[in-house]
């Protein structure tokens, strides 16, 4: 029998609701599943470091001294 894989971390919180409706209060539990999977994780950390690689290139192309045209002056 093959190990099971890990494929994805979470954890449950509880979250407590009470109302009250016509002078009764009424209160229950709510469970929430927090699920972050692994393949999800790695897929935006990929895209994440793909877009600061192009901020980077970005910004030392703005080192590049370069002739461009002058500013027009606007009056108004």
């Amino acid at each position: 029998m093959p190990k099971p894989k890990n494929i994805a971390d979470g954890f449950e919180i509880e979250i407590i609701h009470e109302i009250e409706i016509d002078g009764q209060e009424i209160s229950w539990s709510e469970r929430q599943l927090i699920v972050r999977s692994f393949a999800i994780q790695k897929t935006a950390e990929k895209h994440l470091r793909e877009r600061i690689q192009k901020t980077v290139d970005a910004l030392e192309k703005l080192k590049v001294p370069r002739r461009g045209k002058k500013k027009a002056h606007f009056t108004l």
